[in-house]
C-alpha cells in the first residue's frame, strides 16, 4: 500500500467495517504471501465477478494496458477499489481534481463516472503493491507502462498499444 492511499479514510472505514476489510485482505493475501504460487493461483482464478461476501466482491480481468491518450479518470460512489496487478505492470493515474470535465455521467448500475484525463500523479502498479481508491480518488487505470517519451507528463506523443505487456488485474470492491 503506497503513499497514494487516503489513510484517514482507510482507518475510519476499517474501524466501522472490519469484517469487510478482513475479507478483502484475506483474499488478496493468497497472492502476496511469500510462499504463494501466484502463477498457479491466477491460472485457476475465475475471470469476471465473484462475490466474497454480501459487501465485498472481486473482479478479475486480463487485458493489455492502453496508451495514455486513450485513458480517462473514473470514480465510484458506492464501492472502494483495491486494485492489485497480479501479473504484468501498468500505470494508474491519480488526481483529486473533481473539476475535470465529466465524459460519462454517473451510472448507478455500474457505480462509475468517467472524467477527462489530465496529467497528474502516475503510480506504477505491479505485483509488489496494491492501491486503495475511495470516492474522492479519481483514478485512471490501465495505462501502458512503456509510454512514449513525454507521455508521463501528459504530452501525448503516442497512441500505439504495447502488445507485449499482458496484465492480470484483481480489483476487490468494498461497499461503503
Amino acid at each position: 500500500m503506497g503513499s497514494s492511499v487516503n489513510r484517514k479514510a482507510l482507518y475510519e472505514h476499517f474501524a466501522a467495517h472490519p469484517a469487510r476489510w478482513n475479507t478483502a485482505f484475506h483474499f488478496l493475501s493468497q497472492f502476496t504471501t511469500p510462499d504463494s504460487n501466484r502463477e498457479q493461483l491466477l491460472n485457476h482464478l475465475h475471470r469476471g465477478r465473484t462475490d466474497l461476501s454480501a459487501d465485498v466482491y472481486v473482479n478479475v480481468e486480463d487485458y493489455l494496458p492502453k496508451p495514455i491518450a486513450q485513458c480517462r479518470y473514473e470514480a465510484h460512489r458506492r464501492y472502494i477499489d483495491i486494485q492489485y496487478v497480479a501479473q504484468g505492470s501498468e500505470y494508474i493515474a491519480l488526481t483529486h481534481d473533481t473539476s475535470l470535465p465529466v465524459l460519462t455521467p454517473y451510472d448507478t448500475a455500474k457505480d462509475i463516472t468517467f472524467y477527462q484525463y489530465h496529467p497528474d500523479q502516475l503510480l506504477l502498479a505491479d505485483p509488489t503493491k496494491y492501491f486503495v481508491f475511495f470516492p474522492a480518488d479519481l483514478h485512471a487505470p490501465s495505462i501502458q507502462p512503456t509510454p512514449a517519451r513525454g507521455d508521463v507528463t501528459g504530452n501525448v506523443t503516442s497512441n500505439v498499444t504495447d502488445t507485449t505487456n499482458n496484465v492480470t488485474k484483481v480489483v476487490v470492491k468494498i461497499l461503503l
